[in-house]
């Protein structure tokens, strides 16, 4: 029987994550390279669903426009998991969060290629989110609280590589069909808890759909050499919101530099909320760019951006495909064209060249007519030389 290959990630049985009880968050390496930007734009439905027969959590209908984005990759929310209880745990703690959300996330490219978010949640009244109140309420007519509320920033996010959660359960943690898998794994976020009120968790844990039942457990408890090896913190996560703070009354002109298609990079562009352009003075935003008016007594010289726009890629495009037809359709044309001219050349030109053998056969038999022996020849000479010296 074929073994797992430990680098692959967790298995099943180690999978949620329980850290070794030696170990705290500050002994993993920590990736200050890596990016987490998260964006919830708009409320969902907040509906609660059964996503399946299996019973594998509380569906939750979420806004699709939510996304996480790391390290410039994109990846768009499409399953919402609520478990009664938590699936993670703390390091040094000996029992799991008191609830917990898990995000899944795919590529905008590859629907393949998957990441998952897990907030854990805690029972704390003093500070208890208003969205768990919204969704305990079931209330579809009000929805105003979004995800980025209850997305801890400027905190150390743990990333390990793990397997997926769902078809999986406290009856039934390693039935799942990816648990046989010996290739498959999953990348996990786990960020800082966030805040419930003991009414709201009780409200959400009585709620008597099928799938409303304990998440999985992990089995056994992996090596410090393993943790190591296969988890480690990012150094915080970002919030992308759709609102933004106002600094005054927005102008009525705005400068043309930041009405362009701009190419950001996420890695050194975006600080928090702000995005700062290229080129430009070191501390001024887009924002600070879109609320300035432009000076009326001197035009605005053309700024180039920099890179190859895709209007650029679209031109270099259209000229390359321009002249390859160009060239195609001056073959075609010349082709016919002399071939309309010089219809019948070559047949003429092969009928006189094979001609040309039996036109010399036929002078050299004239020559040769004239002169068959040496006698005759000498006779020839003879008359010649006579008749000159009768002239003379």
């Amino acid at each position: 029987m074929a073994l797992r290959d430990p680098a692959t990630g967790l298995s099943c049985a180690e999978t949620p994550f329980y850290p070794p009880k030696l170990i705290k968050k500050s002994d993993l390496a920590v990736c200050t390279s890596c990016t987490l930007l998260f964006s919830s734009p708009s409320t969902g439905p907040k509906n609660y669903t059964v996503r399946n027969s299996f019973g594998d959590g509380l569906g939750i209908q979420e806004s699709a426009l939510a996304t996480l984005t790391y390290n410039g990759a994109s990846y768009a929310l499409y399953d919402t998991v609520l478990w009664k209880r938590g699936a993670h745990r703390d390091f040094g703690k000996d029992v799991n969060y008191d609830l917990e959300m898990n995000l899944y996330f795919r590529s905008t490219h590859d629907i393949k290629n998957q990441v998952a978010m897990a907030i854990p949640i805690t029972i704390d009244n003093s500070k208890a989110s208003p969205y768990f109140t919204e969704l305990a309420n079931q209330n579809s007519g009000i929805r105003t609280v979004t995800l980025e509320s209850i997305v801890a920033t400027q905190q150390p996010v743990l990333m390990y590589k793990g397997m997926d959660l769902r078809l999986r359960n406290a009856a039934n943690p390693v039935s799942a069909a990816q648990c046989s898998d010996l290739r498959a794994n999953l990348t996990w976020f786990i960020i800082a808890p966030t805040y419930i009120s003991s009414a709201d968790a009780g409200r959400i844990r009585s709620v008597t759909l099928p799938n409303n039942v304990d998440p999985p457990a992990a089995s056994t408890v992996i090596t410090l050499e393993r943790a190591r090896m296969l988890c480690m913190t990012i150094p915080t996560m970002s919030i992308q919101s759709a609102t933004t703070t106002g600094g005054g009354k927005k102008k009525d002109v705005y400068l043309t530099r930041a009405l362009q298609c701009q190419r950001i990079d996420p890695n050194t562009d975006v600080k928090g909320d702000a995005v700062y352009l290229k080129d430009s003075d070191k501390d001024k935003t887009l924002a600070d760019e879109l609320d300035g008016i432009a000076s009326l007594e001197k035009s605005l010289d053309a700024v180039a951006t920099p890179g190859i726009r895709p209007r650029d890629m679209e031109n270099m495009l259209a000229t390359c495909i321009g002249i390859a037809f160009a060239i195609i359709a001056f073959c075609f044309i010349a082709y016919y064209m002399l071939g309309s001219i010089y219809k019948g050349y070559i047949p003429t030109v092969l009928k006189e060249l094979a001609t040309i053998p039996d036109i010399t056969k036929a002078k050299m038999k004239e020559c040769t007519s004239f002169v068959q022996t040496d006698a005759a020849k000498e006779a020839v000479e003879a008359a010649l030389s006579a008749k000159l010296g009768a002239k003379t």
